[in-house]
């Protein structure tokens, strides 16, 4: 029987919403959350509030102005955050990329929508938060690596395609 001191640490996941990544303060808060919370394995983070709502909108392909203003939205709200941060020309070229992919992207969902250009759209804003918040989290000493869950997403996706096209046929 093993002891309970030699029982594996408990790893935890820590979840923050739109509001607790809304801005730079915001993430300073919710990092240091995270670094006083022993066993931190992984943590997961929605969009900086108000970020879906217009990328949602974005996404419905509305009129050119409408695009314009939640364009704006968006690209202040992570220019806000990224001010803030020292030395952050790798992850603010990131994030340039990621605006551009998302101009791109909305101009296409105003001709022709569909719920995979849906998806595609607004998973650009928990990309960019979670950009973001790793870069808060290193700026306060953390030693953090940020991946894209879409990836391990996509390999379940596959892996159960492939359990499925071996069924037999009834």
């Amino acid at each position: 029987m093993a002891s309970a001191s030699s029982a594996p640490a408990q790893q935890v996941i820590a979840k923050f919403g739109g509001t607790s990544v809304a801005n730079y303060d915001a993430m300073q808060k919710s990092a240091g959350v995270v670094l006083q919370t022993p066993g931190v394995a992984l943590v997961v983070l929605s969009a900086s509030a108000g970020i879906t709502n217009a990328l949602i909108e974005l996404a419905q392909g509305c009129p050119r102005a409408q695009r314009e203003k939640c364009l704006k939205q968006i690209r202040d709200t992570q220019y806000e955050i990224l001010s803030r941060l020292p030395e952050n020309a790798v992850v603010q070229n990131e994030i340039d990329r990621l605006l551009g992919n998302i101009t791109t992207l909305s101009d296409a969902a105003a001709l022709a929508t569909s719920s995979a250009l849906v998806d595609e759209i607004v998973s650009h804003g928990e990309i960019m938060s979670t950009l973001l918040f790793t870069e808060v989290l290193r700026e306060q000493g953390a030693q953090t690596q940020w991946f894209d869950v879409r990836e391990v997403l996509k390999q379940i996706r596959d892996t159960q395609y492939e359990i499925l096209s071996r069924l037999p046929e009834n």
